[in-house]
């Protein structure tokens, strides 16, 4: 898959993933490269998620995202202080 066209594909899942079930006041949509590592935080200002007791049947998105990239994904949620999606790859080969 061409590189642009796999973080314009992830960007949006994200965003739409977190606008989902209840849409945030706030998103915030941050993209940096340093050398041949890309960094992609999506931030919003929304419930949030409980990590230790997920909402049943979710969590799948999340699991596909880890299992595609080549790279590594981290999940920053509280239950009522919104989520922060952190997302580091090589530039290069982002995907599996």
């Amino acid at each position: 898959m061409n590189v642009r066209r796999f973080f314009y594909l992830l960007s949006c899942y994200l965003t739409r993933s977190a606008n989902f079930r209840f849409p945030p006041r706030l998103m915030w949509l941050r993209v940096r490269a340093e050398g041949e590592i890309v960094h992609i935080e999506i931030e919003d200002d929304g419930v949030g998620m409980d990590q230790e007791n997920p909402v049943p049947g979710s969590g799948i998105g999340l699991h596909n995202v880890r299992q595609r990239l080549k790279g590594q994904l981290w999940v920053s949620a509280g239950s009522s202080s919104g989520t922060k999606v952190v997302i580091e790859v090589p530039l290069a080969h982002p995907a599996r």
